[in-house]
């Protein structure tokens, strides 16, 4: 082992649960695996035996690594933080060291990031990436309550790990760290606005409802570039003024409009076909736009839009205390957020008609473009 690396113990403040806006379900989880670590000696008494590990699963920016430290900062132990390096023998040569400095401060937590960069079934092959497997299952296999030391590690890419990574008796609690439901994108928003009075007035519900698939890391950038955008003015910001930026970001380029007025009325008669389309069959008409981004040449957001006098959720009880989501909402919030996992066949035929009714527009108006 090169004696030149050197890991340090830190010890993690002011990142507990109750720093994490939102993920309610989530923190319940994981105050339960929190209550097991700090009382371990108790519940081994009754036959409970300590995780070896734990997989934080999911989409980036979600908040994995915030999980992964709130832990150790609610238990009070040290916290190593690892990364792979781009050569394995160097990933192997840090491990050990982290292994080795980690189990002398017990209790103490190892943080992997990404730990399919480290061992992915795919190069399972390779000699040196099976190495550094099989020296992070041998370690595993000796981890557990008497080694006071917990493995946590996270990833984009639960599918490629190996097997005998995750089957029982190694890592053998999972958790998904989903994209933030309505709730959760609520209480993400109020926590990067509360103190900037410029956005008193905003409809936080109303801004949450368009957000949908944004994750928190996502959510805290477009905050941002709607203060940057805003740096010289001091008008108060409204929803209206989040979606240029809004469509910026989930399209991952700035907005153009068209040089061409007969191509911008090409593209608003396609747009607006889907949202009479839509309009006919479901009475959510939809917003057009003929802004183009990269290749999309403009886009109709289906996102429906509250009373701005509607009545906004408060935040949940320091953060982790669950209540009833059936109470927080007007009927037609509740039904739009859940709009997407209840798919039946009736919604199937009306999106595949709206996804034509683009074309049929440009046929009625543009009689000649199909001969």
């Amino acid at each position: 082992m090169n004696s030149k690396i050197n890991i340090e113990p830190v010890k993690l403040t002011g990142c507990t649960l109750a720093h994490i806006s939102g993920y309610k379900d989530e923190k319940l989880e994981i105050l339960t695996l929190i209550n097991l670590l700090k009382n371990f000696s108790d519940y081994e008494k009754q036959g409970i035996y300590l995780p070896k590990g734990l997989i934080l699963q999911g989409p980036p920016g979600c908040g994995k690594t915030m999980f992964a430290k709130a832990i150790a900062c609610e238990c009070g132990v040290p916290f190593y933080s690892f990364q792979a390096e781009n050569n394995p023998s160097a990933s192997l040569e840090k491990l050990i060291a982290t292994f080795t400095v980690a189990k002398s401060h017990a209790p103490s937590i190892i943080y992997i990031d990404e730990i399919d960069k480290l061992v992915n079934s795919r190069y399972l092959d390779k000699e040196d990436i099976r190495t550094v497997t099989q020296y992070l299952l041998t370690e595993l296999d000796g981890l557990g309550s008497k080694s006071g030391v917990l493995l946590i590690a996270s990833t984009n890419h639960y599918g490629v790990l190996p097997d005998s990574l995750t089957r029982s008796g190694r890592m053998d609690k999972k958790l998904y760290i989903a994209l933030p439901d309505l709730q959760s994108r609520v209480e993400i928003l109020k926590q990067y606005i509360s103190n900037n009075e410029r956005f008193k007035n905003l409809n936080v519900l109303n801004l949450a409802l368009k957000l949908k698939g944004m994750s928190g890391a996502d959510i805290k950038t477009l905050v941002n570039n709607i203060l940057i955008a805003h740096i010289n003015s001091d008008k108060q910001i409204e929803v209206d003024d989040f979606k240029k930026y809004i469509d910026e970001m989930h399209f991952e380029t700035i907005g153009k409009r068209w040089n061409s007025q007969k191509q911008a009325e090409a593209v608003l008669v396609h747009e607006a076909g889907h949202s009479i389309v839509s309009y006919v069959l479901t009475g959510n008409h939809g917003s057009i736009s003929g802004i183009q981004f990269g290749g999309t040449g403009g886009h109709t957001d289906f996102l429906k839009d509250l009373d701005d006098n509607a009545e906004q959720p408060e935040p949940y009880d320091e953060h982790i205390v669950p209540c009833n989501d059936d109470d927080e909402y007007p009927e037609e919030v509740a039904e739009e957020e859940e709009n997407d996992s209840n798919f039946t066949k009736s919604k199937a035929f009306n999106a595949v008609c709206v996804a034509f009714g683009g074309l049929a527009a440009e046929q009625v108006v543009f009689k000649d473009q199909f001969g």
